[in-house]
């Protein structure tokens, strides 16, 4: 299913669940870390989607301990395969 860009308000609250004290804090985390909004908003796709990817690579019938063990060695991997730099 597409998530289709709403033109209205009401369309945008059927869409998602709307909480605005959760909004008010994420403005505020944002205006106090401008740096870090800037650098997330830089990366690629494919960077911020990672997670999400190496998890669809793991087993969910491995025990919980053991499925966050192998998300860190795939990330790790991918790291180091696709020679991203960390700071």
């Amino acid at each position: 299913m597409a998530i289709t860009s709403p033109k209205k308000n009401e369309e945008l609250a059927k869409q998602f669940r709307i909480n605005p004290e959760i909004n008010v804090r994420l403005e505020a985390f944002m205006k106090s870390e401008p740096g870090l909004v800037d650098f997330v908003k830089q990366l690629p796709r494919e960077q911020l989607e990672l997670l999400k990817s190496i998890q669809a690579m793991i087993s969910p019938v491995m025990r919980p301990e053991r499925q966050e063990q192998a998300v860190v060695t795939q990330a790790k991997n991918f790291i180091r395969n696709t020679g991203i730099k960390l700071s």
